[in-house]
């Protein structure tokens, strides 16, 4: 008899051994992170440029400055935006350099282009009057070359000569414009 309840108490302990052994569990971890939406446009050679006074005095109406490279301005556009992005380039006064102190107008502006280099997906632009806003869109396609170090281009700017006659077309005086390039991102 002892023999058997050996037998019986080995064979219970087996059995409740092979169904610990048996059971399984699982712990599931699941990993996460959040990255920042950014898309930037930034230049390395300042925020200003200048046409030389002479030359635009002595370069006829209708004719424009020849000095794009000097006028070249390289820009970085870097976005992490999945859906790509939209470029808008405006101009405050409609494509025209004022006169400091006037709205415009006859005597009182000058003319003025812009134009972008392109590829990877941000189409070039070829010499464009900026009466309205100009926009440009990255695919969704095309957006993962514009992380990390970004794509750069240049932007040229170029000014209708005011020559006009023995005179200029324009008053004396300093005249500016206002270029806003905006990158808004497809999230």
């Amino acid at each position: 008899m002892k023999k058997q309840l050996f037998a019986a108490a080995a064979a219970a302990a087996f059995t409740a051994s092979a169904a610990f052994a048996q059971a399984t569990d699982t712990l599931i971890v699941t990993v996460q992170a959040d990255v920042d939406e950014y898309c930037t446009i930034s230049s390395d050679s300042g925020q200003s440029l200048t046409v030389d006074r002479g030359t635009l005095n002595n370069l006829p109406e209708g004719q424009w400055t020849n000095t794009e490279s000097q006028l070249g301005h390289p820009l970085t556009y870097r976005c992490n935006a999945a859906g790509g992005f939209t470029r808008t380039v405006s101009s405050q006064n409609g494509g025209y350099l004022h006169r400091d102190g006037s709205t415009g107008g006859e005597g009182n502006e000058i003319r003025w282009e812009f134009r972008s280099g392109g590829g990877a997906g941000l189409n070039a632009l070829p010499w464009v009057h900026l009466a309205s806003d100009l926009q440009t869109t990255v695919p969704a396609g095309r957006a993962s070359d514009f992380l990390g170090n970004g794509q750069r281009y240049t932007s040229n700017y170029r000014v209708e000569g005011v020559q006009r006659g023995a005179g200029t077309s324009v008053f004396a005086g300093d005249y500016s414009d206002v270029v806003t390039i905006t990158v808004a991102g497809a999230f």
